[in-house]
C-alpha cells in the first residue's frame, strides 16, 4: 500500500503511496532530529517504529564508566491516520543501537557500550591510575544501564504523566535495568586474561511489543561484547571478536568446539533462546576466524551455520583460510569444511 523510507539529505521519513507506480504521491513527511544517527524503520500493522542512536554532545560523561550521553531511542507511532500520528511509546536506553530484528509483533533491539575508566581516575602528570580514588568513588549506579519509557495506557492507576497540571493517558518510568546480581556475563579465567585482548562492555537487549503499548519494554542485560548478529524465529546469536596474541588452549570451564586455537582473531558465539518477549541465555562457544558478515550465518533444523575468514596481518597468504562451521543446538561442532 505505502512505501516508507528515510532520506538522509533532508532527514525526513517519507510515506509514499505505492500505486500507481508512474505517479507516486507523498502522503507524509516525518522530521528526524539531527542528533538521531542512522535511523531504522519497522512496520507492524498500523504501528510505525523508528530506532536511532541519540547523541547528546552537551553532556559531560567523564564521571561515568561509559558514554552516558549516547542512547538507543525508539519511538512507536499509531499511523492508522497519517494526518494525525499518535505517539504510542517513547523509549530510551543507554548506549549505541547496534542492530535490531522483528519477529511477528515483537521488536528486538541490541544496544552496546564499551566500559572505559573515567578521566578523573588518572593522574595527568604521572600518567598513572589512581587506585585509591577508583576504590572510593566507584558505585554500582554509575555503571548500571538505565532506561526511560513513556507508554500509552488506558489504566487510570498507571497514568502518571502530567503536563500543565493535566494528567495524560501515558505512564512514564525511569530506572536502572538490573541490579548487579541479575546481569549475565562471560568472563575469562586468570590465565586467559593474560593471553586474550578483551574489551569489557555491556549489551542490552530490549524487547518491544509493537501491538500493545500498555506492556512495558522487557530488557536483558549482558556483560559481554557484540558484533555481528543473526536471529531466527527461535534463537538469537551474538558474535564478538576475540583477539589473542598467543596460541591458546580452550579455557578451563569454557565450551569450545576445538581444544586448541591459534593466535590472531577468533570469535565468541553466544546463543540466546527467544520466546515472544522472553530472552534466555543458552550457551557460548569459541570458533576460529572472523564472520564474513551477517549474511554468512543462518540456522536450519536447530543447526547453526557460520562462515569465518582468517587473514591476520602476521600470517602468510598460504595460511589464510575460510571455514564453514556447523554447530548443533548446544553449539558443539557437528561438521566443518
Amino acid at each position: 500500500k505505502n512505501i516508507y523510507y528515510f532520506n538522509s539529505n533532508d532527514r525526513n521519513i517519507y510515506v509514499v503511496k505505492a500505486l500507481p507506480a508512474e505517479n507516486p504521491e507523498i502522503l507524509k513527511k516525518i522530521k528526524i532530529p539531527e542528533s538521531f544517527g542512522d535511523p531504522k524503520i519497522y512496520i507492524q500493522g498500523t504501528k510505525l517504529a523508528i530506532i536511532a542512536t541519540d547523541y547528546d554532545y552537551n553532556t559531560d560523561y567523564s564521571y561515568y564508566w561509559f558514554a552516558r550521553n549516547v542512547k538507543t531511542t525508539i519511538a512507536v507511532y499509531d499511523i492508522s491516520d497519517l494526518n494525525s500520528l499518535k505517539l504510542e511509546r517513547f523509549y530510551k536506553v543507554d548506549w549505541t543501537a547496534m542492530d535490531s530484528r522483528k519477529i511477528w509483533k515483537y521488536l528486538y533491539v541490541v544496544s552496546n557500550s564499551n566500559i572505559v575508566m573515567p578521566y578523573n581516575f588518572f593522574d595527568a602528570k604521572t600518567y598513572s591510575f589512581l587506585d585509591t580514588k577508583a576504590n572510593s568513588d566507584f558505585a554500582a549506579w554509575k555503571i548500571l544501564p538505565r532506561k526511560t519509557e513513556i507508554r500509552k495506557t488506558t489504566k487510570t492507576a498507571e497514568q502518571n504523566l502530567k503536563i500543565k497540571w493535566k494528567t495524560l493517558g501515558y505512564n512514564i518510568n525511569s530506572t536502572s535495568i538490573w541490579d548487579c546480581t541479575n546481569i549475565e556475563y562471560i568472563l575469562p579465567d586468570p590465565d586467559s586474561e593474560n593471553k586474550v585482548d578483551m574489551n569489557p562492555s555491556f549489551t542490552v537487549i530490549s524487547t518491544i511489543n509493537l501491538e500493545d503499548s500498555s506492556i512495558p519494554v522487557k530488557t536483558k542485560a549482558l556483560f559481554w561484547d557484540v558484533g555481528t548478529i543473526y536471529m531466527s524465529q527461535k534463537n538469537l546469536y551474538l558474535t564478538s571478536t576475540l583477539y589473542t596474541r598467543y596460541n591458546f588452549n580452550c579455557p578451563r570451564g569454557a565450551y569450545c568446539i576445538m581444544p586448541y586455537y591459534s593466535a590472531g582473531v577468533n570469535t565468541l558465539v553466544h546463543k540466546l533462546n527467544i520466546s515472544e518477549d522472553k530472552v534466555d541465555y543458552a550457551t557460548s562457544t569459541i570458533i576460529s576466524g572472523n564472520p564474513l558478515n551477517q549474511y554468512s550465518m543462518d540456522e536450519k533444523d536447530d543447526y547453526f551455520r557460520i562462515i569465518t575468514h582468517k587473514s591476520d596481518f602476521h600470517i602468510t597468504d598460504a595460511e589464510k583460510e575460510t571455514t564453514v562451521f556447523v554447530l548443533d543446538k548446544d553449539l558443539k561442532l557437528a561438521w566443518k569444511l
